[in-house]
Formats: C-alpha cells, structure tokens, sequence
C-alpha cells in the first residue's frame, strides 16, 4: 500500500504516487481575527474556529518520468490526498493544496535519455 494516493478534483481514479522517505504531519490552528489574548482577569482566551493539517514530505532521487508524474499531481490549485493521519489514526481523505514544490537537478544520464532529480520537497495543506 502506498503512503499517499492523490486524485484530481471530481475525478474517479486515484493514482498511485511514489511513496516518501519521510512524511511530517501536523495539525495548526485557525483563530478568528480578534480571537485570542487575555482578558481582563488575566485568563488566556482562544477562539478556534478551525484545524487544518500539514503534510512536510520529501521524496528520494528519482528520474525525470517518475519526477513529472509526481509534480503532475501536485501541480493544480486544490487536489484530493489520501493519507494516513496521525490524529485519528487511520486513512484520511481531504483536499489540499501545495505552499511550496523544490527539487534540486542532479545530472542528465544519457543511457536513458532523462534528467536524474536528487529528490523533492513538498508541503501539503490542507483547503
């Protein structure tokens, strides 16, 4: 089973991505604009008005058809993942979007006509 599985917006078909050498989950919180401080009692006061996960993953080396098939999947606005979610502790489905995409070139190999990445950082958050 692989770690992720992403899917277009609307789609019927997941596809299977290459799995991460590492995946960081978190979760953040949204307060409203005025909704956190103190009062005047002293008393910390918070107003959540939602949670929103992250996903921190990077991928190992890979070739050029591996590495356009992964940023293919990343590269529209919203698009579903699936993953496993360290808060409920199984299989999650949820839309995210990527903040930020880096991937280092390390050589062309002309054996096989492609570019070598030395691998891909990516973070996912959550709509």
């Amino acid at each position: 089973m692989n770690i992720l599985r992403m899917k277009k917006i609307g789609a019927d078909q997941w596809t299977e991505v290459e799995n991460p050498v590492s995946l960081q989950w978190s979760l953040t919180d949204l307060d409203s604009e005025d909704g956190n401080g103190r009062n005047q009692m002293g008393e910390t006061f918070k107003d959540r008005i939602s949670q929103k996960r992250q996903l921190s993953c990077s991928w190992a080396a890979m070739e050029g058809e591996k590495m356009k098939n992964l940023l293919s999947c990343l590269n529209d606005n919203f698009f579903e993942v699936e993953y496993p979610d360290a808060l409920t502790g199984k299989r999650e489905t949820s839309v995210f979007y990527v903040s930020s995409k880096q991937t280092p070139l390390y050589r062309f190999d002309a054996k096989t006509d492609q570019w070598l990445w030395t691998g891909l950082a990516a973070t996912l958050v959550e709509r």
